[in-house]
């Protein structure tokens, strides 16, 4: 995990799957086991590889680490197989929690915002991020 910032901008990588060995391993067996589970149900070698690449890419933001940058501008959450860069501006508020920010595009609280916010998690760094954001919503307007 490797924190970094420069003057305007904060970035540094998270990687769950390095977090706590137990979970790890549980979601790993998990894993194993489903794929097992395919194979038995199916005997399809296509349908067994077909679970194994639906399942890495589901749980990709757990099991690859992903790079958050957050800058004047926007920010971008970079994982294994994708890159996502949002606009300060399209958000409207902020949720913090032990583990991350949720950055909502609606003013309240919304069910919605878990499919159309961009969470953030922490690495070591949560009073760093959260003072970053909250310096950014100031400079918007938005607090």
């Amino acid at each position: 995990m490797s924190n970094g910032s420069s003057v305007g901008s904060l970035s540094w990588m998270v990687h769950p799957l390095r977090r706590d060995w137990r979970v790890s391993a549980g979601v790993i067996a998990l894993l194993f086991l489903v794929w097992w589970g395919v194979w038995l149900w199916t005997k399809s070698w296509p349908l067994t590889f077909l679970s194994v690449v639906v399942m890495l890419v589901s749980l990709s933001s757990f099991l690859f680490p992903v790079t958050f940058t957050l800058d004047q501008e926007s920010i971008t959450m970079k994982s294994a197989f994708s890159t996502k860069r949002r606009k300060w501006e399209e958000f409207k508020s902020f949720w913090v929690d032990n583990h991350g920010v949720l950055l909502s595009p609606f003013e309240r609280r919304s069910r919605l915002e878990s499919f159309r916010g961009l969470y953030i998690r922490f690495s070591d760094n949560k009073d760093e991020v959260v003072e970053f954001i909250q310096r950014r919503w100031q400079e918007n307007g938005l607090a």
